[in-house]
């Protein structure tokens, strides 16, 4: 239990980030507690993480994407995976892509244009959570 709340402790020092990419050792896991657990248990675990270790992103892509024409397509899948060509046939793939581009090229635009005219604006510091004012004495909707 020492080592779990040194983690935690160390944890509790450090970013969202930094918590979310800690990495932990498994093998070296697996030989500390080795000794710990009844053998069935450590032949059940070593057998899982021999299982983990085949599960990878390249699994996922060959699962997921075949190779036409010397390309890798989506493979259609309805109604969660479905490729562009099925739901617009007729249009050519890569106009809709430039298209989806467009727009969302376009919409970060505006937000970033509007995210930097509010933190340049003097009425930043009278947003909700950044005001000095406490809600109790703010005034309420449709007050003067």
């Amino acid at each position: 239990m020492a080592s779990y709340r040194n983690a935690m402790t160390t944890f509790a020092s450090q970013t969202n980030l930094d918590v979310w990419y800690a990495k932990l050792d498994i093998d070296q896991a697996v030989a500390q507690l080795g000794k710990q657990v009844k053998p069935i248990t450590r032949k059940r675990t070593e057998a899982s993480l021999a299982k983990a270790r085949t599960h990878d992103s390249m699994q996922a892509f060959s699962k997921l994407t075949t190779e036409v024409d010397g390309k890798r397509r989506i493979i259609s899948d309805p109604p969660l995976i479905v490729p562009i060509a099925e739901l617009l046939p007729g249009v050519k793939g890569h106009v809709v892509m430039e298209g989806i581009h467009d727009s969302f090229g376009a919409t970060a635009s505006r937000s970033s244009r509007t995210a930097r005219t509010c933190l340049s604006s003097s009425a930043w510091s009278t947003w909700p959570g950044r005001s000095s004012v406490s809600a109790a004495s703010a005034p309420g909707p449709g007050s003067s």
